[in-house]
């Protein structure tokens, strides 16, 4: 499973939702990022994260969270207005340079 806006065709008008876990190698504390033209949505463990809600230009938040060793619940949100598309997803940590979520991290 990797997180890329390639699984449709279309480039305007389309919403897309990515579901699945996301396994950390360790305890700590992580940043993730999130950017996106147009909306995107990033919830962890049922709770959402990071929210760029709205048609945008392409725009970055993060948030740090203190999260365990193993499995968590991951949703990505996406949604295309018109114009440009972008949809990345980044990670760090204290043991991590900042990097896009490494797709042997994600499962079903």
């Amino acid at each position: 499973m990797t997180v890329t806006l390639d699984v449709t065709k279309r480039r305007e008008h389309v919403g897309i939702v990515f579901e699945g876990y996301v396994k950390l190698p360790h305890d700590g504390l992580y940043l993730f990022g999130l950017t996106s033209d147009d909306g995107s949505r990033l919830i962890i463990d049922g709770k959402t994260v990071v929210d760029l809600d709205g048609p945008h230009p392409a725009n970055e938040h993060g948030t740090q969270l203190s999260l365990q060793k193993g499995l968590h619940r991951l949703c990505i949100e996406f949604f295309e207005a018109e114009g440009k598309e972008q949809l990345e997803v980044s990670v760090q940590s204290d043991k991590l340079k900042p990097q896009p979520l490494p797709a042997d991290w994600l499962t079903h």
